[in-house]
């Protein structure tokens, strides 16, 4: 017969890795979240099936799939406790995901995002470059009905505003492509410079 120490200890060391898988599962939602609001994704179901298809192909698909293993983990986990393995299991899988849901977004909210991306693993982690098709960058200034453009990753183009106003500040999400090294802008959207959906 195994102590009851064994089982305090079993008990602890199953609590301290739910915690931890928690809070890895809280960031990396909070960095999917990120992810989709900086490259402007939240925008391109508004640029109709176009936009959708480069949302699909753009998705953080491999931070999802992380996200799902920890849910997987966290419920074995959970499956310890006599309160969670009496009841039916999806009861718990729905509690653990809406969790995992919240403290995402609360994460989401605070700043770490935005000071890790500056920093040195920002290139890395954050994959600041533009891709795909969508590109995100601030109006630098006005001119005879054209917009200057700085993207976020420092590439200076020039658009037709097509009558569509925006002052300077404002942010454009923009889908388009690359040939030949020339930046063609086939759409754009204005997104004002006060909206808390591009950081």
């Amino acid at each position: 017969m195994k102590p009851k120490a064994f089982f305090v200890l079993r008990a602890v060391l199953v609590v301290l890795g739910a915690i931890i898988i928690f809070l890895l599962s809280f960031f990396i939602v909070s960095l999917i979240i990120f992810k989709l609001q900086s490259s402007g994704s939240l925008f391109l179901p508004g640029f109709g099936l176009a936009g959708i298809k480069i949302l699909l192909l753009s998705f953080p698909w491999l931070l999802l799939a992380l996200v799902l293993l920890f849910v997987v983990i966290l419920e074995l986990f959970a499956s310890y406790f006599k309160l969670v393995y009496e009841r039916p299991f999806i009861y718990s899988m729905i509690l653990i995901v809406l969790l995992v849901l919240l403290g995402g977004i609360l994460f989401a909210g605070t700043s770490i995002h935005d000071r890790m991306s500056t920093g040195r693993m920002g290139n890395f982690l954050y994959d600041q470059d533009d891709h795909r098709g969508v590109y995100v960058g601030r109006i630098s200034g006005i001119d005879q009905g054209r917009f200057m453009i700085r993207t976020k990753t420092g590439r200076e183009i020039i658009i037709e505003s097509r009558g569509r106003s925006a002052r300077v500040g404002d942010w454009l999400v923009m889908v388009g492509q690359v040939e030949n090294n020339v930046l063609t802008i086939k759409d754009f959207k204005v997104v004002p410079a006060k909206s808390r959906l591009l950081k």
